[in-house]
């Protein structure tokens, strides 16, 4: 029973999120220039409200415990196998959006140039979404670490495919946007993927650093077909 309700609690968490983004855009918008920017771009406000709120709830639950949460630094990973696979797996999902013909309806990130695209998806979009699931989310549900699934060498634990699920499952909210089903689609299970891979390094280095790159790198690949097609 205490399983599923800090599962709840950690759906909570999201929510809430979501709810206070609307509650900073009205407060913002009462700055003239600022409200007309963040009306144009509102996935910035919504990935700078991730971050805050993420970290105020991590500041107040953790009590100490850093490691669980990500909130330290550590390079012992294998940094050059991750960032490959995380770039040729980016590369792979969005080949597959444009050998599908999925591309001719709306498209995430469509009508950014270079400089948005690195700055607001390479980079916030990576910070601030593995802040939220890896780091508050996967964190919060760290107890249950002792329940896990076993694929090959590799054991995932509860908490690395929760997170990995909610952060996949987030991702349908692009339907109200108008981004083409495939693709929608074609996103949650690669969001899927991304999340286990970033939850599973989150969780070996107890730090957010290699889930940062994961993410981050895994958006690098996904815009490179973009240079050539």
């Amino acid at each position: 029973m205490k399983d599923i309700w800090r599962i709840a609690v950690s759906i909570l968490f999201i929510l809430l999120i979501f709810i206070a983004t609307p509650i900073f855009y009205t407060l913002f918008s009462l700055i003239p220039h600022l409200g007309k920017f963040l009306a144009n771009n509102p996935s910035i406000l919504q990935h700078f409200v991730m971050i805050l709120v993420s970290c105020l709830l991590m500041t107040w639950i953790a009590k100490g415990n850093r490691k669980d949460y990500g909130l330290t630094l550590s390079w012992k990973f294998p940094v050059l196998r991750v960032v490959s696979f995380s770039i040729a797996l980016g590369l792979i999902a969005t080949l597959i959006i444009i050998l599908l013909d999925f591309s001719t309806g709306s498209m995430p990130a469509e009508g950014m140039s270079m400089l948005q695209r690195i700055l607001f998806v390479w980079l916030l979009a990576s910070i601030a979404e593995e802040t939220l699931f890896r780091g508050l989310i996967q964190g919060y549900l760290a107890p249950l670490k002792i329940i896990s699934l076993k694929i090959g060498n590799v054991k995932l634990t509860l908490p690395v495919i929760v997170a990995a699920l909610f952060f996949a499952l987030v991702h349908l909210m692009l339907l109200i946007m108008g981004v083409y089903p495939g693709v929608v689609l074609l996103i949650v299970i690669f969001g899927f993927i991304l999340g286990l891979l970033a939850g599973y390094y989150k969780e070996a280095t107890g730090s957010l650093l290699p889930a940062f790159i994961v993410h981050a790198c895994f958006n690098i690949g996904g815009s490179l077909p973009g240079l050539f097609f």
